[in-house]
This record gives C-alpha cells, structure tokens and sequence, in this order.
C-alpha cells in the first residue's frame, strides 16, 4: 500500500505528523476512507471515530475519538483541523461519565444554554463509545 503524509491539527498544537496508508473519518454524510491517490477533497467532520493505518500494509492501526472539524486531502497530503482530539487509549472512562452525569444534572435544571451542553454531552458520549469499542 502507498502511504501518504497525515497532519492532525488541534487549536492547540500538531498531533500528529506521520505517513499513513489509510484514514477513516466521520464526515458530514458518513464515514469515509481515504487512500493514497484519493481525488482532492475538503470535508467537514463530526464528532466519532477516527482510524489510521500505519505501515508497509497497515498493519499498525491508531483509532482517536475525534470532535469535529474539517479534512482537506490533496496531493497524497491529508490535513485534518480537529476541534478536538483524543487517542483511544488516552480517554478517561471515570471522567467522561462524570461530565456526562454534571450535564444530565445542569439539562434537569433549564439552563439559558442547553445546545452547548447537549454538544458536550455528545463529545463525552462519543469518547466513552470511542474506549468501548474493541
């Protein structure tokens, strides 16, 4: 398989900076895949599952809870501008549910902002489903 560079970008630093031969991302209308020699594209992405290959035939595969944001592929170079990001091995199960039972509790009591915590609430419940799946 050929690779191609993929640079993951958060707000606050580079995250990743390595050759992949395969991206998996959620984007707007579903999943898509992404290989070498891919026609160019710009997508938005929502909150899910991120999957790269890494490897002579992908045999290294890196799976990240992704919150957002856009990907861009040209030229065998794809650049993902994530909202936010986090490694599946690096969620905190004990965190995750504790943000979701302090939104659950915040919703109970009509708050001004209940669409920015609903959008928290699916982060958090995104990154738990992210560290479940095997």
């Amino acid at each position: 398989m050929t690779p191609f560079l993929l640079t993951i970008i958060t707000p606050e630093k580079v995250v990743f900076n390595e050759q992949v031969v395969s991206l998996t991302a959620p984007g707007q209308l579903g999943y898509l895949g992404i290989l070498a020699h891919h026609a160019p594209l710009m997508t938005s992405l929502v909150p899910g599952k991120l999957t790269l290959r890494k490897g002579n035939s992908g045999e290294q595969t890196i799976v990240m809870a992704v919150d957002g944001g856009f990907l861009e592929f040209s030229h065998n170079q794809a650049t993902l501008l994530a909202d936010g990001i986090i490694p599946r091995d690096q969620i905190n199960v004990d965190s995750e549910k504790t943000v979701i039972e302090s939104i659950h509790r915040k919703l109970q009591s009509f708050p001004d902002n209940p669409d920015e915590l609903r959008k928290q609430l699916e982060l958090a419940q995104n990154r738990l489903k992210i560290h479940m799946e095997t």
